[in-house]
């Protein structure tokens, strides 16, 4: 965690210089993520039967380096909650199924995200300025946790089952008036998120949905 704050902190110092001349601004940004877990090959289910999104936030600073009028480049770093939910009828020792049963499963993700994005404003309107990005994003795993229960009992542990980093791509785009912003995002992984290797589960990669809002100075 000791290595996180330090990129933070050189974060900070990078927003308050200017660079070649260029104009540089700086804000924050808070919302709301929907997240699930996206497979390719493998059979059978990935770690979760019968899939749903996980609800969850994402919050921190962001630096804008203006190029032109057209093209500013954003770069940020937040704190963002990813995973997955499922369920699944219980099964006695038996081989009996139980309907009557619903254990419900939840992998819950924390990532410190950076993307490194283009953000293009296609119209010249000083008042409302709509605009586009597009991006890589590194997701840097900070913690990961696995959740179960039946009815009102549940528990929760710590696991090993993600990537320390995996690479994404983002693609969105927001509303700006008077600083203040309204923004949505996809990001799609790129690259394997899960390290586990099972000839019965899928290669997963992080799949989230991102509603923000937020003031830039």
């Amino acid at each position: 965690m000791r290595r996180y704050c330090l990129l933070l902190l050189a974060f900070v110092a990078l927003i308050q210089r200017p660079v070649l001349g260029l104009e540089i601004g700086y804000g924050a940004k808070a919302g709301l993520t929907w997240s699930t877990f996206m497979a390719k090959g493998g059979v059978g289910d990935p770690f979760l039967p019968n899939q749903s999104s996980r609800v969850g936030f994402s919050v921190g600073p962001f630096c804008n380096i203006g190029i032109n009028r057209v093209l500013t480049a954003q770069i940020e770093a937040l704190f963002t909650q990813k995973g997955a939910r499922g369920w699944q009828y219980t099964v006695s020792s038996g081989g009996v199924v139980n309907r009557d049963l619903i254990l419900k499963e939840e992998y819950n993700l924390t990532y410190l995200d950076i993307p490194i994005l283009a953000k293009v404003y296609p119209l010249k309107n000083q008042v409302y300025r709509p605009y586009l990005i597009t991006g890589p994003a590194l997701s840097i795993n900070l913690d990961e946790k696995y959740k179960n229960g039946v009815g009102s009992v549940s528990a929760s542990i710590d696991v090993d089952y993600f990537e320390s980093t995996c690479f994404g791509f983002i693609v969105g785009g927001g509303l700006e008036y008077a600083g203040f912003f309204m923004e949505m995002r996809s990001d799609f992984g790129m690259t394997r998120a899960d390290k586990i290797v099972h000839q019965d589960w899928r290669a997963l990669k992080n799949r989230t949905i991102s509603v923000f809002g937020g003031y830039r100075f």
